[in-house]
């Protein structure tokens, strides 16, 4: 009777013991999941941002394009035409200069000779 009395504490013991690690890892399973998650929402902004900066900066130069192609333009048009194309150019200018990229990237803080295209910010 006494060697059953052990077996059965002995049982208790492992099954407490099995369950504290049980609940233990589940916790930590847990805690893992929230930090990936947040690792995968850090790079999915990080991915957003660049996307955004990169899109301005293409959008900058379509309308420097558009400048260009419309100054070429206008060399050829008489002159009682040219003020429609003086109104465009002016339009595009005002349009590319609010694209331009500032001191600061604001995605990276780098200076801007680091994070712009030199030359044309």
């Amino acid at each position: 009777m006494a060697e059953k009395d052990d077996d059965n504490s002995l049982s208790m013991r492992v099954a407490v013991v099995v369950a504290i690690l049980a609940t233990f890892m589940g916790i930590c399973k847990v805690k893992d999941d929230n930090i990936n998650q947040a690792m995968q929402q850090a790079q999915a902004n990080k991915v957003d941002h660049w996307s955004f900066y990169q899109a301005r900066n293409i959008r900058e130069e379509v309308a420097n394009s558009t400048i260009v192609q419309l100054k070429l333009a206008k060399a050829g048009r008489p002159a009682s035409e040219q003020a429609a194309y003086d109104e465009a150019i002016a339009g595009y200018i005002n349009l590319a200069e609010g694209w331009q990229c500032p001191t600061l990237c604001p995605y990276s803080n780098l200076p801007r000779s680091s994070s712009c295209r030199s030359g044309t910010a």
